[in-house]
C-alpha cells in the first residue's frame, strides 16, 4: 500500500499508544449501543408484537458488538506490539470503521422509518406518568402527571432532538472511522521501520555532552556489559591526554613529570645549570657588565 504524506507526518509520533486509548474507547462505544439495541428487542416484541423493528435491533446490536470485538482484537494487538500482528490489523481496521458506519446507518433508518412506532411507544410509556420539573435544592419543583396530549407533545419534542442525536452520532463515526485507518496503518508503517526511535534528533543538551552525535545516531556500547555514563563525553579527540591516576597529565611529545625516588620512580638527577667554576665566573662578570656591581648586605656577626 503506497504511503501517503499524512501517513509519512503521522508516523513520527507515539501512535502505540494512541492506538490503544482509541481501541479502548470504541469497546466503550460499540458495547453501549449493542447492548441497548439488544435490550430494545424485549421492550419492542411486546409493544408492537414483533416486525421490522426488531429485525434492525438485531442487525444493529450485531454491527455494533462486533465493532466492539475488532476494537478488543485492536487492544490486544497494541499490547502485543508485534509487526505482523499490527500489518494486519492494519487492513482489519478498514473493516472495523465500515462496521461502525453501518451500524449508525441503519440506526439512522431505523429511526425515520420507524416513527409511528417509536412515537407510540413513547406515549403509551410516559401517558399518566408523573413528571418532575424545576430544582429541589434551589427554587423548588413540582409534580405534573401527563395526560395523553401531554405525552404526545412530550414525545414527539423527543423525537425531534433524537433525529439530530443520530445524525450527529453518524458523522462523528464517518470521522472517527477515518482517524482510526490513519493511525493504525501510520503505525504499521512504524512499526516496521527500523530506523524508528533512532531517528528523532537528540536535544542540544545531549549532542553537547557527547551522548549522541548530531545526526541522531546514539553511541551504542561497544562490549557486551559495558556501562556508559549517557552524560559522560566520549570524545577521543586527539589533543586530549590519556589518563592515569597515579601519574600527572601528559601532552603532546611531552612525557610528563617522572615519579620521585621515594615513590618508587626511577629517573636520573638534573644537572646543574652551570656545573663547572669557570662558567659561574663567566657568568658573574657578564651579570656585573650589564647590572654593574651588586651591593650585599652583611649580617651582624660578620661585621
Amino acid at each position: 500500500m503506497p504511503k501517503s504524506r499524512v501517513l509519512t507526518s503521522l508516523q513520527r509520533g507515539p501512535l502505540r499508544s494512541i492506538i490503544i486509548c482509541l481501541c479502548i474507547a470504541g469497546i466503550a462505544w460499540g458495547l453501549a449501543f449493542g447492548i441497548q439495541s439488544f435490550r430494545d428487542i424485549s421492550y419492542d416484541r411486546s409493544t408492537t408484537g414483533g416486525g421490522d423493528l426488531v429485525t434492525f435491533d438485531i442487525i444493529i446490536g450485531a454491527l455494533m458488538c462486533g465493532f466492539a470485538v475488532f476494537m478488543i482484537v485492536g487492544l490486544v494487538v497494541g499490547i502485543v506490539n508485534r509487526a505482523t500482528l499490527a500489518r494486519t490489523f492494519a487492513y482489519l481496521s478498514i473493516i472495523a470503521a465500515l462496521v461502525l458506519c453501518a451500524g449508525q446507518l441503519f440506526i439512522i433508518i431505523a429511526h425515520f422509518r420507524f416513527q409511528s412506532q417509536i412515537i407510540s411507544e413513547c406515549e403509551t410509556a410516559v401517558t399518566n406518568l408523573t413528571v418532575v420539573s424545576g430544582n429541589p435544592f434551589w427554587f423548588g419543583y413540582t409534580e405534573t402527571r401527563l395526560s395523553a396530549a401531554d405525552a404526545a407533545s412530550f414525545c414527539n419534542s423527543n423525537f425531534s432532538r433524537q433525529s439530530a442525536s443520530v445524525i450527529i452520532w453518524f458523522i462523528v463515526a464517518v470521522v472517527a472511522g477515518a482517524l482510526f485507518v490513519m493511525f493504525a496503518l501510520a503505525w504499521s508503517y512504524q512499526i516496521l521501520d527500523p530506523s524508528y526511535g533512532r531517528s528523532a534528533p537528540p536535544r542540544a543538551d545531549a549532542i553537547r555532552m557527547g551522548s549522541f552525535f548530531p545526526n541522531g545516531q546514539p553511541r551504542y556500547d561497544t562490549g557486551s556489559y559495558a556501562a556508559r555514563d549517557p552524560f559522560a563525553d566520549n570524545r577521543s579527540d586527539a589533543f586530549v591526554p590519556p589518563y592515569d591516576a597515579n601519574m600527572p597529565p601528559k601532552y603532546d611529545n611531552d612525557e610528563g613529570r617522572s615519579m620521585p625516588p621515594e615513590k618508587g620512580g626511577d629517573h636520573d638527577e638534573q644537572e646543574p645549570m652551570y656545573s663547572t667554576a669557570p662558567e659561574r665566573e663567566a657568568w658573574a662578570q657578564s651579570d656585573t657588565d650589564l647590572a654593574g656591581p651588586r651591593i650585599q648586605e652583611r649580617r651582624p656577626d660578620e661585621i
